[in-house]
């Protein structure tokens, strides 16, 4: 009987433990079936300026986050109207008044509803508190809540919102586990003062395991309903964004336990060290190591009252955040108002057209209206539309109006806030930041590479903006030169010796440094970050300038490096916000019609330095003279002192040296068309004939005056009249393209005794 009531004990055990145990955040059912309402977020005595109206809002959007994330609870949050209207419509109830907590808690069904209050606090400094309250709506009293210590702001946004949901969780019946704990509170992300081990990151690795996998089985279960209730779509939309978190966090805790296990490994080696070494040396590194851990604790404990980048990304995105939720608040009012006075509007109209006929508005058959009864109907109803038209107008009117003030206060915040982001250079240390990974290796005693090779890492906010690998040298490490071998044919032999091994102790000394990873060495990143445009979503690019590597205990600077290295942050939720105010707006147009006026300009000048450049560009062009590329293009006519003339025709040829410089050649057939005095007949007893061949070379000069129009000076010389010939002469040129071109010269030749005037004119093409 006993063995059978244990069998039955443990099958209820294993079939009920998974259940449990289904979560990385918690153990138990976390709050399943407890509807929470997210009530108020106030904040007393805030900047008269509005400054900080946005922290309540903001600090009350990540608790909620934290509720919803960690737990099985339903928190629905009273900013969210029509969710809550899409309930109350679900659940049959009423439209209660969001004034009414205990109301509205009840039309929703919910069974608890929580209060923040923020308060800033003056004096002695300025600092902020939050006061979160649970109420049970059916009794209405207090069950628990937190109150927060005093912080900066920079503070209070960051650490509040963890430590608050913690709380109100525990308060709520969620049993957080110690990793659900730590993972709220440091977003799996460890702090300067918290040092990570393995076994803290695999608990963590097996918490995100755990969710991922309840994760999948939740969207399993929904994918197969067909219709969906608002609750299960706001369920499955919040899954989705959980899950793409989890992911980076699981992603995150991976490589953190890569490391640490590279980390025991080199301990190990350490520890192995250790039995090697005399105890005088052990000493003096022990004696060191203490030197360097307490300088780099003074390091850590440094506190600055500006915020980090990643900081005030977050304050920016929280005021962003505040501006789209108050204008979907203005809209929301503005279309509420409207949808009620069109009710009332078409009441009105439904009551006017009702109305019974007087018998002055009716025909003689009693039933049909005259014109002028209709005429009156419709400037009725015209004057209830009108009516009604103007109530609405002046309402979005003074509504606006009257958020205006606020709402470009937050404008000129936001804006403010990103040009004082992107005006900073950011540090980011090894000794005091968690995302920046400086490990380095074992010594290399590679001749010419004396030193330790070192790998470095730098993230911002899970996006991986740079990983470096490099060598640092002894010099660098040290300060000091590596030593020259001892030489025993030397009288200071003993002396260099002991030199040597100084030097080798001094290795061995650094080495267990490193492999404890003792922060002898802090690698301080340098960055700025930039904003994406007002209408692009909420980005910034994270631009690594340069990396030093400093010497802890000193404070020196032993290497800086100068990397490229950059990565895309997007924070969640992600908004796309025009920010600017309509002042800002105008300004911008302006300045945009101004800089298109300055384009066109700059545009025209350069058109028409464009066309005066090509004006004046000299073009080295391939010509041939010929039409249809057949048919002589050439006609020279040639003219002697005694007024003998000759007739040619032929081809010619240009081939360019370069823009302004060409070759080219003539080959003519010529007739005597003219004979003039005895000087002619003297040129026919000589034995030259009437028809005669022409072949000569050319050599010249181009300009263009303007575009598609050229002359030039050439220089002729060859077989002219059946005699060697040579001279000069300028020439006139115009084309319309590259491809064809009409052609005049005038040119002086000698051949022995007689000098000829040359006249041409051509065709030409170009190939």
């Amino acid at each position: 009987m006993f063995v059978k009531k244990l069998i039955f004990f443990l099958i209820f055990v294993l079939f009920f433990l998974p259940v449990s145990a289904q979560s990385g955040y918690f153990t138990g059912d976390g709050g399943k079936d407890k509807r929470v309402l997210a009530y108020t977020s106030t904040l007393e005595n805030g900047k008269k300026d509005a400054g900080d109206q946005w922290i309540p809002s903001k600090i009350k959007r990540d608790i909620v986050n934290i509720l919803i994330n960690c737990s099985n609870l339903t928190v629905i949050n009273s900013d969210e109207k029509e969710n809550i209207r899409k309930l109350q419509k679900e659940y049959e109830s009423s439209e209660y008044s969001d004034e009414n907590p205990v109301q509205l808690g009840k039309s929703i069904q919910a069974k608890y509803y929580i209060v923040f209050t923020t308060t800033r606090i003056t004096s002695p400094e300025e600092k902020y508190s939050l006061s979160a309250t649970i109420y049970n709506i059916e009794t209405r009293r207090a069950e628990g809540g937190y109150t927060s210590a005093q912080y900066t702001q920079s503070e209070f946004i960051s650490k509040v919102p963890p430590l608050a949901g913690i709380e109100l969780l525990e308060k709520l019946g969620v049993k957080l586990t110690e990793a659900g704990k730590r993972l709220i509170k440091n977003g799996s992300l460890y702090t300067a003062e918290e040092k990570a081990d393995l076994k803290t990151s695999k608990e963590n690795l097996d918490a995100i395991n755990a969710e991922l996998e309840r994760i999948g089985k939740e969207q399993a279960k929904l994918s197969l309903e067909k219709q969906l209730s608002l609750e299960a779509e706001n369920e499955k939309a919040r899954m989705e964004t959980q899950k793409a978190l989890l992911l980076q966090q699981q992603k995150n805790e991976e490589e953190r336990i890569a490391r640490l296990k590279a980390d025991f490994e080199r301990e190990q080696e350490e520890e192995r060290a250790k039995l090697e070494r005399d105890e005088e040396k052990q000493k003096e590194i022990l004696r060191l190591t203490m030197q360097v851990e307490s300088r780099a604790e003074e390091i850590r404990k440094k506190t600055t009252d500006k915020l980090s980048a990643l900081e005030q990304i977050t304050v920016i995105e929280a005021e962003k955040q505040t501006l789209v939720s108050n204008n979907s608040e203005i809209e929301k009012s503005i279309s509420d108002f409207t949808k009620k006075q069109n009710e009332l509007r078409n009441a009105e109209i439904k009551e006017r057209n009702s109305r019974p006929p007087r018998t002055a508005d009716l025909k003689a058959d009693g039933k049909t209206l005259t014109e002028n009864a209709q005429l009156l109907l419709k400037a009725d109803i015209d004057a209830i539309n009108k009516k009604y038209d103007e109530i609405i107008k002046k309402n979005d009117e003074s509504t606006r109006k009257g958020t205006e003030k606020a709402q470009n206060i937050l404008r000129e915040k936001i804006s403010d806030d990103i040009k004082a982001l992107e005006a900073k250079n950011y540090t980011a240390s090894s000794i005091t930041d968690a995302e920046v990974y400086l490990r380095i290796n074992n010594w290399d005693g590679t001749k010419g590479r004396e030193g330790w090779q070192f790998t470095l890492s730098f993230g911002f906010g899970g996006q991986k903006c740079l990983t470096q690998k490099g060598l640092l040298t002894y010099s660098e490490v040290t300060g000091e030169k590596i030593p020259e071998l001892p030489d025993s044919s030397s009288q200071d032999y003993e002396k260099q010796k002991k030199e040597y091994e100084k030097f080798y102790d001094t290795v061995d000394n650094y080495d267990s440094f490193f492999r404890m990873n003792v922060p002898y060495l802090e690698a301080v990143i340098k960055y700025k970050v930039v904003s994406g445009s007002y209408f692009e979503s909420s980005r910034y690019i994270i631009t690594v300038v340069s990396v030093e590597f400093k010497n802890v205990i000193t404070g020196k600077t032993v290497k800086t490096v100068s990397v490229s290295g950059n990565a895309v942050y997007v924070p969640t939720p992600s908004v796309t916000l025009d920010w600017r105010t309509d002042r800002q707006k105008n300004i911008d147009t302006k300045k945009k019609n101004k800089e298109s006026k300055d384009s066109k300009k700059e545009q025209t000048k350069k058109e028409s330095t464009k066309e005066k450049q090509e004006s004046s560009f000299q073009e080295g062009r391939f010509v041939f003279g010929s039409i249809y590329k057949i048919i002589p293009g050439a006609f020279n006519l040639y003219v002697t002192g005694n007024g003998t003339r000759f007739l040619t025709t032929g081809y010619f040829a240009d081939f360019p040296l370069c823009n302004n410089f060409y070759l080219g050649g003539n080959a003519e057939i010529g007739l005597c068309i003219n004979e003039g005095t005895s000087d002619s007949e003297d040129i026919i007893k000589t034995g030259r004939d009437r028809l005669f061949f022409n072949i000569t070379g050319t050599a010249g000069l181009s300009y263009n005056i303007i575009q598609n129009i050229r002359t030039g000076i050439f220089a002729e010389a060859g077989y002219v009249w059946k005699d060697f010939g040579y001279g000069g002469g300028v020439f006139f040129e115009l084309y319309s393209s590259k491809a064809i071109g009409i052609t005049a010269s005038f040119s002086i030749l000698r051949t022995g005794d007689i000098i000829f005037q040359k006249y041409s004119a051509g065709l030409e093409i170009c190939f």
